[in-house]
Formats: structure tokens, sequence, C-alpha cells
């Protein structure tokens, strides 16, 4: 058996390697297309919808008080002068 060296306790073999992607289902493979990739612009996010979704949920910018702090700073010093 080619990739199989070695055995888990119940005799089970299983593979060294790691990137060995002969058996993956449609969904790791839509996964590997997306990493293989060379384009690297933002709208090739359009060729892969599954990855798109997954950039939208989770590349989102995080909300900060920063500007709501900047206008109260900038009211107090208008109102004290």
């Amino acid at each position: 058996m080619l990739g199989w060296s070695k055995l888990y306790s119940d005799g089970a073999p299983y593979s060294d390697d790691f990137f060995d992607f002969t058996n993956a289902d449609a969904s790791s493979q839509k996964r590997l297309l997306y990493l293989n990739d060379s384009d690297r612009d933002v709208r090739m996010l359009d060729r892969h919808p599954e990855v798109r979704k997954l950039f939208i949920k989770y590349n989102t910018a995080i909300a900060s008080s920063a500007p709501v702090e900047r206008l109260f700073s900038t009211g107090a010093l208008v109102l004290s002068k």
C-alpha cells in the first residue's frame, strides 16, 4: 500500500502524508481550487462563492468608539472656551 507506513493501536493503517488529497470530497476539492488560484485580487472571490461567504462573515471592520470619543473631546473644547 502506497503512503501507509504505520498502524493505529486498533490495527487500522494511517497515512504519513498529511497533504494527500486523493480521497478528498467535492467541498475539499473546491477549497483546494481556491488555495491553488494564482489570482490574489479580491475579485477572485467571485469564482469561489463558499470562500466569499466566509470572507464577508469574518473579514468585517471592528467597531471602534474612537470617532465618538474625538467628537466629545472636541465638543468639550468648544464649550470650555
